[in-house]
Parts: C-alpha cells; sequence; structure tokens
C-alpha cells in the first residue's frame, strides 16, 4: 500500500505498481484503516482455506 510521493520523484513507482495489480495508491489518511481492514480479511481467508496439520 503506498501511502504517499514525493511529487516529481516517485510518481513513477505509484503509476508502476497501479499499472502492474502490486498494491493500493492509497493517498488519503481516511482510505488507509479501510485498506488495512481488506487486507485483514484477506489473510483470515488465507488462514482459514489452509488445512492443519
Amino acid at each position: 500500500m503506498l501511502c504517499g510521493a514525493i511529487p516529481g520523484q516517485e510518481d513513477g513507482n505509484v503509476r508502476f505498481v497501479r499499472e502492474n495489480n502490486l498494491g493500493w495508491w492509497t493517498p488519503f489518511p481516511e482510505d488507509v484503516l479501510s485498506r488495512l481492514r481488506v487486507l485483514q480479511r484477506m489473510d483470515t481467508r488465507r488462514k482459514d482455506s489452509v488445512p492443519m496439520a
């Protein structure tokens, strides 16, 4: 998750991440928490799908 970028210096990084679906561009602080919740749910589903030994 990218939460900020230095204008003119990191714009290419943001573009690369977005174009290649490598993460989220979340420049607004109010959106960070909702993205973290999505990540938490994804992690929980992944753990639930792994068989226990």
